[in-house]
């Protein structure tokens, strides 16, 4: 049994239809198979070109029928006798392959380049785990910050405190020499 599967909606291309259904024709080991991208109008179509046994042909219909990528958004699906000849599915699969192969390699390329962008900004990671090794240690060191923030206010005070003590020293010890000086000159001592 020879079908031709029209599939048509608005998003049918780019979204894996093709390998889709061409891993179904596998999966039933159909004889004959052959999927290409088409247009109906303003419509992207996908057909199918299945040749079987009328069993596992109308299986692979009633899948197309059933399932879908993800992506895809379809309005229709048909079914039609067909009278031409059919490639043999491994002939189909194996070009498949290479169409999708072709398209992947540019994408790999980029993720290529993206890795080696990766690789050179994780070269930091030994040195920053080196780093890293101290933070227990600056933990520790820095545990008492709260307690110290807490008793700023306090600290401060005892600092303008010893600061006016030490003024205030600084003082008379400079008016107890300027005393010693004026002694030291009336009794004649030098």
């Amino acid at each position: 049994m020879k079908l031709k599967i029209t599939i048509t909606g608005p998003k049918v291309h780019d979204v894996g239809y093709r390998p889709w259904l061409t891993e179904k024709a596998v999966d039933l080991a159909l004889r004959g198979f052959e999927v290409y991208n088409d247009a109906e109008g303003d419509l992207q179509s996908v057909v199918a070109l299945v040749d079987s046994d009328k069993r596992r042909a109308t299986q692979f219909f009633e899948f197309a029928k059933a399932e879908l990528p993800p992506l895809a958004r379809i309005d229709d699906i048909r079914s039609e006798p067909y009278d031409e000849e059919i490639q043999p599915l491994w002939q189909s699969a194996t070009l498949g392959t290479f169409v999708q192969i072709n398209k992947a390699v540019p994408i790999l390329q980029e993720m290529r380049e993206d890795l080696r962008e990766v690789k050179t900004n994780t070269n930091l990671i030994p040195e920053i785990a080196e780093n890293t090794r101290l933070i227990p240690e600056i933990a520790e060191n820095t545990r008492p910050i709260p307690e110290i923030a807490e008793k700023q206010d306090v600290i401060i005070d005892e600092i303008r405190g010893l600061h006016r003590e030490m003024t205030f020293d600084a003082g008379w010890r400079a008016r107890i020499e300027s005393d010693i000086q004026a002694i030291k000159a009336k009794i004649g001592i030098r």
